[in-house]
């Protein structure tokens, strides 16, 4: 799971924002590519057909990228009311190429890619500050460490991702992060001294 657009360094930011608009590119040419009839009817002209190979080696990474910023790549779907199905959500994204069947055009796939370039490119600043700062590095190790559990039990077959997300997966994060950040505090007191005095404190209020 990639981190969060607020979880990464500049470099990161830099590489997320080349990478959404080299996907960006080959979306607005897959579609520039499309052929259609009067009857209604579409198909891939050839470049849209190489575009389409290009698309599908990008997809999932951009798809994950685009996940990390909080921007939804779902949009609620109507289909016809002579099929009698009922309105879902769609992902814009992984429904790239059968939005033309679904009968929706790509500018709202193209508002999502451009949504969240925007959001890394806003945060290019904080980016960089993020980069310089001991306590960002130092909650990024804490993270991975809570990480571990679950990438240990995706080795069994389990989807890493909706563990963490799961309600379940969320608790014991926090309450695991909790015990580590304590952890970590405590040692830091104890190596500069104060421990001693902090447990004296609390003896004394405790009794």
């Amino acid at each position: 799971m990639e981190r969060n657009y607020k979880q990464i360094f500049s470099w990161e930011n830099k590489e997320r924002i080349k990478y959404l608009e080299n996907f960006n590119s080959h979306v607005v040419n897959y579609f520039k590519n499309i052929g259609h009839s009067r009857a209604g009817d579409s198909w891939e002209e050839e470049p849209a057909k190489i575009e389409r190979k290009e698309i599908n080696k990008l997809i999932d990474k951009a798809h994950s990228y685009i996940i990390a910023t909080d921007v939804s790549p779902e949009i609620i779907y109507y289909p016809a009311p002579i099929t009698g199905r009922e309105s879902r959500y769609t992902d814009l994204v992984l429904n790239i190429f059968n939005l033309i069947k679904m009968h929706m055009g790509h500018r709202p796939l193209l508002d999502v890619i451009e949504r969240t370039i925007a959001r890394y490119e806003n945060d290019k600043k904080s980016a960089i500050l993020r980069t310089w700062f001991p306590i960002f590095w130092f909650t990024l190790f804490i993270d991975w460490i809570v990480s571990l559990p679950f990438e240990f039990l995706s080795k069994f077959g389990f989807q890493q991702d909706k563990l963490e997300t799961s309600l379940g997966g969320r608790i014991f994060k926090f309450l695991f992060s909790l015990i580590v950040y304590v952890e970590a505090f405590l040692n830091v007191l104890e190596r500069i001294g104060y421990l001693p005095k902090l447990l004296i404190i609390m003896e004394k209020l405790f009794k």
